[in-house]
């Protein structure tokens, strides 16, 4: 499926429920992944990992300072990597 497809669709669930009700939605899905990562099955993690990608990807698409903010994370790792800041991590 499309990104723009899969995109208009998590529009639609976020518009349907608002944000509060997706913002308890991540709370729970997080404490969820998290009893996933203490089971250490593989597939539940995934699962969970799916749940809380389609919650913040709502927020994302919904909300332009979280689209700021995420760039400039990116640009920030993108940078370190060029630095060798993970290297020296090591």
């Amino acid at each position: 499926m499309e990104n723009r497809e899969i995109n208009k669709r998590l529009i639609a669930i976020y518009d349907t429920f608002g944000e509060e009700s997706q913002l308890s939605k991540i709370y729970e899905e997080s404490n969820e992944i998290l009893n996933a990562f203490d089971s250490g099955i593989r597939k539940d993690v995934i699962e969970e990992l799916s749940d809380l990608y389609c919650l913040a990807t709502q927020f994302y698409l919904k909300n332009k300072q979280m689209q700021k903010i995420v760039e400039t994370k990116i640009a920030r790792t993108e940078q370190r990597i060029l630095s060798g800041y993970y290297e020296r991590e090591n």
